[in-house]
């Protein structure tokens, strides 16, 4: 993903709506993508199920509170959209 990232990608999206387990590893991978994503100024929007291990998971570590998550892919999609021109728009205004 970090690689991903450095193409210059306009946003990324994780869908873990298949995902049924995430532990230490995949929170840090999640962790150091946000970071990354971050110093890009690229969005990262994840999709997970409102329901489940992984929500809570994210819930618990509070990435929930870090990274933007939908509860499905094409509301994930729809708010790493609208993330994105909200950052073009802001970039734009502090350029002026």
């Amino acid at each position: 993903m970090l690689r991903l990232l450095n193409t210059g990608v306009p946003a990324l999206v994780l869908d873990l709506t298949g995902t049924r387990f995430c532990g230490a590893s995949g929170v840090n991978v999640i962790v150091r993508t946000h970071l990354r994503a971050k110093a890009l100024t690229t969005p990262l929007v994840l999709a997970v199920p409102e329901t489940g291990s992984v929500r809570r998971v994210f819930e618990i570590t509070e990435v929930s509170e870090l990274v933007p998550t939908a509860s499905d892919l094409a509301a994930a999609c729809e708010l790493a959209c609208t993330r994105r021109t909200a950052g073009s728009l802001s970039a734009a205004q502090e350029s002026s």
